[in-house]
């Protein structure tokens, strides 16, 4: 921004006055207006950069609030299954929840899980 308007006062403004008055000074008309476009494309460039960078402000707020929201909301619903489970005594109420002890209760889960122990010398060892 500042940069924009120093281009102005140094070149725009100049260039302006002396189209007004005639008097190019040490350059001829064309080389003067020349440099007013020039200088004009500069500002034009420089406060779309600005502009491009506000917007990716206002998306990285944006963008950072939607996670913020979606993390909360997860939490809450973890938190919720843990009171729902701790009010029903133990009892799943969740469907998802109800599914999976029913395949582990009846025993057509063919797959076997394995998981890692680690013991106090910091060996591992498989348990299956």
């Amino acid at each position: 921004m500042v940069i924009g308007v120093a281009v102005y006062l140094s070149n725009v403004r100049i260039g302006v006055a002396s189209a007004i008055v005639g008097d190019w000074g040490e350059v001829d008309q064309n080389t003067g207006l020349g440099v007013i476009a020039a200088s004009e494309m500069m500002i034009i460039v420089l406060f779309l950069g600005v502009i491009v960078l506000q917007i990716g402000l206002v998306y990285a707020h944006y963008a950072d609030l939607r996670l913020k929201s979606n993390f909360i909301i997860n939490e809450l619903k973890i938190e919720n299954n843990a009171l729902l489970k701790k009010l029903s005594g133990g009892k799943t109420t969740n469907q998802s929840e109800v599914k999976s002890e029913e395949t582990k209760s009846s025993g057509s889960s063919t797959s076997t899980t394995e998981a890692t122990t680690t013991k106090k010398s910091g060996k591992k060892s498989k348990k299956v």
